[in-house]
C-alpha cells in the first residue's frame, strides 16, 4: 500500500499465481504516485535495490505465474533498478491470464541483462479477443539495457478453445516489447507473434536504441515485418535502429 493514494498494488502477482506456486521477487517494488495514471507515466520506484545486485551463471526455468498487471510481470525474472543478470539462461517460463500481461521470461524495469540466453518462454491470454492483450514473450523492457544476449523461440498468443492466434498488435513482442531502453549486440531468432519486436503507443514515452543486432528467422504472423514502431498523440518513443542485420 502506498502512502500517496492508500491503494494496494499487487505487483508480485500473488492474487493471480497458480495454487502452490512460488512467486520470487524483489521486496517492495512499489511505485510512487497519486493515481494509477500518474504512477504509470512517472515510473518512479519507491524501493529499488540500494546496491547493485547481480545474478551470474544461473539457469532460471519452468516458472509459472498469472500476473495481470501493467507494471510488473514475468514468470522468470522481475528485474529492477540496480538489478543485473549476467551469463544466465532464462527458459521455459509461462505467464498466462485473461489479459494485460507483461513479459514471460523477463520483466525489466531499469535493470541490466548481459550475455544471457532467453528462450522458449510463452506469454498468452485466454480472455475475450476484445480484451487487453499480452506483450513481451522473451523480455518486456520498461526501461534498462540488454546486450550480448540471444532472444530465441519465444511466443506471444491468445489461446481460445485450444487454438493459438497472434494476429494483431495487442499480442506482440514475442522477442521483446520495448517502452524505452538500450539494446545492442544481440541476436533475435525464431520468435513467433505479431511484430516480434514491438514498441511505441500505449506506455512508451522515452527513447529506444537498437544497435548491432541480428534479427532473422522470426514468424511475424500478420504484421508487415519483424519490427513495429507505433505512436499516438499522447505517447511517442524516439526509436533509433542502426547497424543491424534484418531479414524482414
Amino acid at each position: 500500500e502506498d502512502s500517496y493514494s492508500g491503494k494496494t498494488h499487487d505487483l508480485n502477482g500473488y492474487l493471480y499465481a497458480y495454487e502452490g506456486s512460488r512467486v520470487l521477487t524483489q521486496q517492495y517494488p512499489y511505485y510512487e504516485g497519486s493515481d494509477d495514471g500518474a504512477m504509470e507515466k512517472k515510473n518512479k520506484i519507491a524501493h529499488g535495490y540500494a546496491y547493485q545486485t547481480k545474478w551470474d551463471g544461473f539457469v532460471i526455468q519452468n516458472g509459472r505465474t498469472q500476473i495481470k498487471h501493467n507494471r510488473d510481470g514475468a514468470a522468470g525474472v522481475a528485474l529492477r533498478y540496480n538489478g543485473v543478470i549476467e551469463n544466465c539462461v532464462v527458459k521455459n517460463n509461462i505467464n498466462k491470464g485473461n489479459d494485460w500481461m507483461r513479459g514471460a521470461g523477463v520483466f525489466c524495469n531499469d535493470g541490466t541483462i548481459i550475455n544471457c540466453q532467453i528462450t522458449n518462454n510463452e506469454l498468452y491470454a485466454t480472455g475475450n479477443p476484445s480484451a487487453g492483450g499480452a506483450y513481451g514473450g522473451g523480455i518486456y523492457m520498461r526501461s534498462g539495457v540488454t546486450y550480448n544476449s540471444c532472444i530465441t523461440n519465444n511466443e506471444v498468443y491468445r489461446l481460445v478453445d485450444g487454438t493459438k492466434t497472434s494476429d494483431w498488435y495487442a499480442l506482440s513482442g514475442a522477442a521483446v516489447y520495448f517502452e524505452n531502453g538500450m539494446f545492442f549486440n544481440n541476436t533475435i531468432y525464431g520468435n513467433a507473434s505479431y511484430a516480434p519486436i514491438s514498441t511505441g503507443g500505449f506506455f512508451s514515452n522515452g527513447k529506444l536504441r537498437i544497435y548491432n543486432t541480428i534479427i532473422y528467422g522470426n514468424d511475424h504472423k500478420n504484421s508487415k515485418g519483424d519490427i513495429r514502431v507505433a505512436a499516438d498523440k499522447n505517447n511517442a518513443v524516439e526509436t533509433f535502429i542502426d547497424h543491424c542485420l534484418m531479414e524482414n
